[in-house]
């Protein structure tokens, strides 16, 4: 369940504060902690996280923008999340065959997108979005996403 938050930026900073948490459990620059369940639980709560902002916040904001879903600002974010998946899933892979350098390496990777990914939408896309998305319609994006979660 999501919860309601005073603006877009506050609620998606909070959540990628909270998906910060959760990645340092399993990832650590120094050493990588093999813990099955710590990465499942980030994996879930990531894909979860793309979802949310994927299909409710980056439709919404485009409409508001009157620009096509492929383009603008959702277009790079989706580009991001596209290769987040494909590192989670390579992580996975690694994991389940016990290769621990692809699963080092797919992670050293993920860090690195992640941090820029998160860097660019807290710097641009929350804001615009604060800009554009009314209370009301914020409200309603949760709403919408806590129904079909």
């Amino acid at each position: 369940m999501i919860n309601k938050a005073n603006t877009v930026s506050d609620f998606m900073n909070k959540e990628h504060e909270y998906l910060d948490q959760l990645w340092a459990k399993f990832f650590d620059k120094n050493s990588l902690e093999i813990d099955e369940t710590f990465f499942a639980d980030f994996k879930k709560r990531e894909l979860e996280h793309i979802r949310f902002e994927d299909e409710f916040l980056f439709p919404a904001l485009n409409e508001y923008l009157g620009i096509a879903q492929d383009e603008g600002l959702a277009s790079l974010a989706r580009r991001d999340h596209g290769g987040i998946v494909k590192l989670l899933e390579m992580m996975e892979r690694a994991m389940q065959i016990g290769e621990l350098d692809a699963l080092e390496m797919s992670a050293r990777n993920l860090d690195n997108i992640l941090q820029a990914h998160r860097k660019r939408e807290q710097e641009i896309h929350y804001p615009v979005s604060d800009n554009f998305v009314s209370q009301d319609e914020w409200e309603n994006i949760i709403e919408k996403f806590n129904l079909v979660k």
